[in-house]
């Protein structure tokens, strides 16, 4: 397995997946699926990525930040409540 092509913090998970393909590759999707607990849709992708794009293919793709769902008008409202007016859970200072 080419490591330098994998992000340290994916290497166990693109090794499982690779795994899973593995298998796939010579027992098929459904008994895949059924050993370890993944849906067939799920497989097929990590398969057909795999064949097009090698072991890249099967690194997560995660969004890079999520989207949140306050606006950033709403969270200042927030930490100004939080740090001028106190407002939040107690604090006890020991």
């Amino acid at each position: 397995m080419n490591q330098t092509l994998i992000p340290p913090r994916y290497r166990l998970r693109v090794k499982q997946r690779l795994a899973i393909v593995e298998y796939v590759l010579e027992h098929g999707v459904k008994p895949a699926s059924r050993r370890f607990g993944l849906e067939r849709k799920t497989i097929r992708r990590w398969r057909d990525r795999w064949r097009a794009e090698g072991l890249a293919g099967l690194v997560p793709r995660y969004p890079a930040q999520r989207p949140s769902r306050l606006s950033p008008e709403l969270v200042a409202l927030i930490e100004h409540a939080r740090r001028v007016l106190e407002y939040g859970a107690p604090r006890y200072s020991d």
